[in-house]
């Protein structure tokens, strides 16, 4: 069964390849920047935020706007993690 997904780099024809290259590419600026923020201020939690940025970056390629959804479900998602570590 094919995953639910607004996602429309996933969808055949419905954007350009470039956008979808200049997409990810962003989203991978965007996850390197967040994580490297969290561990700077939490080097002991490194896989924990790992994990979350993780989760954080699946959970918004299934939205139609991945880029805009990202950076406020990681930050969501971290703070989680740490709340309970």
């Amino acid at each position: 069964m094919m995953p639910i997904t607004s996602n429309p780099c996933e969808r055949a024809g419905s954007v350009s390849k470039e956008y979808c290259r200049k997409l990810r590419a962003g989203l991978t600026r965007l996850r390197v920047w967040i994580r490297s923020d969290y561990e700077a201020a939490f080097p002991d939690e490194h896989d924990q935020i790992a994990e979350a940025v993780r989760e954080a970056e699946e959970a918004a390629w299934i939205t139609p706007f991945p880029a805009l959804f990202f950076p406020p479900l990681a930050h969501l998602k971290v703070q989680e993690r740490l709340a309970q570590a």
